[in-house]
């Protein structure tokens, strides 16, 4: 919601284009992916259950709030620590995953709460 529409480039820390203008951006792929930290250097080492790549974004793959987990993906507004549910990019991938990658969700067996550790956010402008 932040960014200008089909305004562009968006580009790294260090001037690589990632997407060309906002429909770029929101295609599904990126032309290079956000790897690098607001410094330049990789990503995180994650804290807590938090994988190195994974990136807190509940964002959908289109730019508008993600749908993945049920109204928040966010942590209750990056608010609360226990809450349960948080939609996660991996800034490895350029495939639409790198927005919207999975939900993490302590209701569910297979995956653990996210919300109370650290997680990177991504670093790009236009």
């Amino acid at each position: 919601s932040r960014f200008s529409r089909d305004v562009g480039p968006y580009v790294r820390v260090d001037g690589i284009v990632v997407a060309n203008n906002w429909t770029d951006l929101t295609s599904g792929t990126l032309r290079h992916p956000i790897d690098l930290n607001e410094l330049g250097g990789p990503p995180g080492t994650g804290v807590g259950n938090i994988a190195p790549d994974v990136v807190m974004t509940n964002t959908s793959v289109d730019g508008m709030l993600s749908t993945l987990a049920a109204g928040d993906g966010s942590c209750k507004d990056w608010s609360d620590p226990m809450a349960t549910n948080v939609v996660i990019g991996v800034s490895a991938f350029s495939t639409d995953e790198w927005t919207e990658g999975g939900v993490e969700s302590s209701d569910a067996a297979s995956t653990s709460a996210v919300c109370g550790g650290t997680a990177d956010l991504y670093c790009f402008e236009q």
